[in-house]
């Protein structure tokens, strides 16, 4: 299972739980107060985490010349001809 959001989770609990089960979480269990804050929370977990990677990815340098994705990709199909060829 890959989950990326809660909105993932929440499809894959509906699919595997019982549905009287499912129920009783999906409203909060008994406190639709708590879901909201989760889901807040995760948001803002979520946020923090890619602005973080963002100014990590932002602050690399390279003294590597830019390369061309037509001729990488290319490259790439040779090299997997190759490879799957035997």
């Amino acid at each position: 299972m890959k989950a990326f959001s809660v909105r993932d989770m929440e499809i894959e609990a509906q699919r595997r739980l019982d549905p009287a089960v499912y129920d009783y979480f999906a409203g909060g269990a008994d406190d639709e107060i708590t879901v909201v804050a989760n889901e807040a929370a995760f948001a803002a977990a979520v946020d923090e985490i890619a602005a973080v990677s963002g100014k990590f990815l932002n602050s690399l340098k390279t003294n590597a010349p830019p390369r061309n994705r037509a001729d990488e990709a290319i490259k790439a199909r040779e090299r997997a001809a190759l490879r799957f060829s035997r």
